[in-house]
């Protein structure tokens, strides 16, 4: 206890010259559950407008969005305003939904927002493992994002439901849904979402090894930021590092007893898991590639298939594969929430 007062103490005139976000993320850092200078400066948002994406000219193709589709609605979900707000609190083709990013661990996620049958909102609340932490509006429960548990509050022990959303780029979400939505900018908030809050200072933290906090668990294995996909199925998961899947398009695999494929596209760093179960069959998948680039097809059907799992041609056309709980994350957030995790390394 001294030895912290005395911490603090030193750090006094650093942190009276700090912004108040700083200050925020230091007594996060310092193991503080919730924030309140860190929750105002992130602020959810709750049923925003959104644009038909012809008006959303100012996004470019390699910018990085959040794409969700339900029942014929598909929007998306600029990074560089997910950064800013964190958590919104939507709905998508009439169903409600959470859609969430930590630009910390660089997770974007979706959620069910119903735990027990009853609705939940949320807003952002404060950091675990570097990962950001929300609180729900009803029971003041705290909710890791990474896990989609609460870890403290009446529902401690719940956990939401993982739902599907490709983190992507906005050409590559546009190619697919090309009547997609766009968040709208005009959210009552005066922002320049055109940028990452901090934007040069994020581009170094996205390359550099340094942790701007601490982690229970670190592995050497990779480069702490090394983006990946991370798939759990019941208590087996298994970590998929970009590098190591390297040209792949496809991977067919087992975690835990669960038949597996994983889909990449390289060029966008785009990446998702399906169960390979369809119709009461395990399918197995190959990408074709020629001068107008890859295809992925199942072997039983010859049907083609996109990485979001849909086939678009052939016997299985309109089908769909039932996603599993994956998403994309940075190295060190994936070991620090799943230290006994598999890793795919490309000679598997």
């Amino acid at each position: 206890m001294m030895k912290r007062a005395l911490i603090l103490v030193l750090l006094l005139p650093f942190l009276a010259s700090c912004d108040p976000v700083k200050i925020a993320l230091f007594r996060v850092g310092m193991k503080v559950v919730g924030n309140r200078e860190y929750s105002s400066r992130f602020i959810a948002l709750y049923y925003p407008k959104f644009i038909p994406a012809a008006e959303a000219s100012y996004l470019k193709a390699d910018e990085e969005v959040i794409g969700v589709y339900n029942n014929g609605v598909a929007k998306a979900y600029p990074l560089t305003m997910s950064f800013h707000h964190h958590v919104f609190n939507d709905e998508v083709g009439g169903r409600s939904m959470i859609v969430t990013f930590c630009p910390l661990t660089h997770t974007a996620m979706a959620f069910d927002p119903f735990v027990d049958g009853r609705p939940l909102t949320f807003k952002v609340d404060g950091l675990k493992e570097s990962n950001m932490m929300m609180i729900d509006d009803s029971t003041r429960s705290f909710w890791v994002q990474v896990t989609g548990e609460a870890v403290k509050g009446p529902l401690k022990g719940k956990r939401l439901d993982l739902l599907f959303a490709l983190h992507t780029t906005w050409g590559l979400w546009r190619d697919l849904h090309p009547n997609t939505l766009v968040l709208s900018r005009d959210t009552g908030f005066d922002k320049d979402y055109s940028r990452f809050p901090f934007q040069e200072k994020y581009f170094k933290y996205k390359k550099t090894s340094r942790f701007l906090f601490s982690v229970s668990h670190r592995d050497k294995r990779y480069h702490p930021k090394e983006m990946m996909l991370g798939v759990e199925i019941n208590a087996a998961c298994k970590a998929y590092p970009f590098s190591a899947l390297g040209d792949r398009a496809v991977v067919n695999d087992t975690v835990g007893a669960a038949p597996v494929v994983v889909l990449y596209d390289a060029k966008t760093q785009s990446a998702a898991a399906f169960s390979r179960i369809l119709d009461g069959r395990c399918l197995s998948f190959a990408a074709e590639r020629d001068s107008s680039g890859v295809t992925i097809r199942d072997a039983a059907s010859g049907s083609s298939w996109n990485i979001e799992g849909t086939a678009y041609a052939g016997p299985y056309a309109g089908a769909a594969l039932r996603p599993v709980r994956a998403f994309k994350a940075f190295w060190f957030a994936w070991i620090a929430f799943n230290p006994k995790t598999l890793v795919f390394t490309g000679s598997d």
